[in-house]
């Protein structure tokens, strides 16, 4: 995340705010408070170079990318008992509009935030009935591949998610805990 400069959050009277409280500023004018409680790194510049110092990953994490493998985490936890029910659809977009949204400071090329994407994946992966088992195993790969850029508030983020999909109808059953575990297992290790 680029900081321009830092400010308060007190507005000036004109929606921005006032050089009295945290706030990042960020290029073109957007800004949040410096409390948030995760954000995932800037987008390179298209013309950026892979950085090869030590333990620089080569691979740097897309926002759209993340949150489309987030849905199908997501999904594969709805799907894997063969039957994605209305509850487990319901507390994937509260998960969404609760705990990706607030923190996403960028929007797509429509204009929507980019946070949705985690949505409109896992709405697209239940339309086409997709295998949970390979929607799981995209994200443990993704997760595998960017794993550097990481930090404790996004996999608490994504840990919290993941059981709140798999406790959404009638708690954890036996599949949907294999994945939990793997997923913290895999998560731990890296």
């Amino acid at each position: 995340m680029i900081v321009l400069h830092e400010v308060d959050a007190k507005s000036t009277g004109d929606g921005l705010p006032s050089p009295q409280a945290g706030v990042k500023v960020f290029p073109g004018g957007a800004w949040r408070p410096v409390n948030a409680s995760f954000a995932l790194p800037e987008d390179p510049p298209d013309d950026a170079q892979p950085r090869t110092s030590a333990g620089a990953d080569l691979h740097p994490m897309n926002r759209q990318l993340f949150y489309k493998e987030f849905g199908r985490l997501l999904y594969a936890l709805a799907a894997v008992d063969g039957h994605v029910t209305p509850k487990e659809v319901d507390t994937l977009k509260r998960i969404v509009k609760e705990q990706l949204v607030p923190h996403e400071l960028f929007k797509d090329h429509h204009g929507s935030d980019q946070a949705f994407t985690t949505e409109f994946e896992f709405d697209v992966l239940l339309d086409r009935g997709a295998d949970a088992d390979a929607c799981f195993d995209s994200f443990i790969a993704y997760m595998s591949q960017h794993r550097d850029e990481q930090h404790v508030a996004l996999d608490r983020t994504i840990l919290r998610a993941a059981d709140e999909v798999a406790n959404a109808f009638h708690g954890v059953n036996k599949k949907e805990l294999g994945y939990l575990i793997e997923l913290r297992k895999v998560m731990a290790k890296q």
